[in-house]
């Protein structure tokens, strides 16, 4: 059994005189956002939580930032000159309804060869994202705005690939996602650019090329293993069952899935799987049966493991969360398979 998340605060998880990382639970922002005062009320859809019947009721959460909480344990995180102002040291962010490990830096000289590290691509990112096998039949249709509108993983036809989301089983879609990666170019999409769309490489020449961003993002999943939602939970924690013993009948089945990102785009774990039809549980944006979910309006999705050069030796370091650990417990990494 796992649980996202187990911990109702944000705990710090590693800690050096240069750096630290903090554990954030799901429905806390990162830092303050445009237009968003510091420290606001978190608006909950109550229906999606389960805490109301009236599917119109919203809940208003106070909730301080991220950076409002670890800025009054260690104001000098504070004081950098950080990527925006507000963040101080903060290295990198999570949406609000996604937890886990957050990196930060604790000087100013530690914060730029950190920044520096990560612009060249010497961070890896590794997620738990919990996928809803629910949401395939209407997931099939693919994702708006994508080229294709439905992707398929390497080693699985494309004319495949529709009849095993239909059918649903987790072994087998486990067993076509494992070591496998997606890489494409994204391009904001939908009303107020709140979504992502996705399209495959080459990209066809001409001006329809030309609305996509040049630069390419790859998502890797090391690996899949099949899940059951428990139902009921608490708000803003996600539980799942990696073992189909004792499942009650009508259980909602999920995929397990380990991902890794070395340079990331907004949305892209979330948007890479939903195009391939198989959203994560809860999101709002991209799964078609998000307002079924019986739990929280948290995602499914989790970052577990943070690996990055120590801004003082160059020495590797790697950072784990016991979540993470829990759902995969492997000593290396797979290498997936081409895109």
């Amino acid at each position: 059994m796992i649980y996202l998340t187990a911990h109702a605060d944000p705990i710090i998880v590693a800690e050096t005189p240069d750096w630290l990382v903090a554990a954030k639970p799901a429905a806390w922002h990162c830092a303050p956002t445009a237009g968003r005062p510091a420290t606001p009320a978190l608006l909950v859809d109550t229906a999606a939580a389960g805490i109301m019947a009236d599917a119109d009721a919203v809940v208003s959460v106070a909730r301080p930032t991220l950076c409002d909480w670890l800025f009054s344990i260690y104001p000098e995180v504070a004081a950098i000159n950080g990527f925006a102002p507000g963040e101080g040291g903060l290295l990198h962010r999570l949406d609000a309804a996604t937890s886990g490990l957050v990196l930060f830096a604790r000087t100013q000289t530690a914060f730029d060869r950190l920044r520096l590290s990560s612009a060249a691509g010497h961070f890896a990112k590794e997620y738990l994202a919990a996928c809803d096998l629910s949401a395939t039949g209407g997931a099939l249709a693919g994702l708006d705005g994508c080229r294709p509108p439905l992707n398929w993983p390497a080693g699985v036809d494309e004319s495949d690939w529709p009849g095993l989301l239909r059918r649903a089983e987790p072994a087998r879609l486990a067993a076509a996602l494992s070591a496998t990666s997606l890489i494409g170019v994204f391009r904001p999409f939908g009303p107020a650019a709140r979504q992502v769309a996705c399209a495959r490489l080459p990209l066809p020449a001409g001006k329809a090329a030309r609305n996509w961003g040049s630069r390419h993002y790859r998502t890797d999943i090391l690996r899949a293993r099949p899940a059951w939602l428990v139902a009921g939970g608490e708000l803003d924690s996600l539980t799942l069952n990696l073992s189909d013993a004792d499942v009650p009948a009508g259980t909602r089945p999920a995929l397990l899935c380990r991902v890794r990102l070395s340079k990331g785009f907004r949305h892209q774990i979330r948007a890479h799987l939903a195009w391939l039809g198989l959203p994560l549980l809860g999101d709002q944006l991209y799964n078609p049966a998000a307002g079924d979910l019986p739990t929280t309006p948290r995602l499914g999705l989790h970052a577990g493991r943070l690996t990055f050069p120590d801004p003082s030796t160059g020495q590797e370091r790697n950072v784990v969360d016991s979540a993470w650990l829990a759902a995969f417990d492997e000593p290396d990494n797979p290498t997936p398979k081409p895109a």
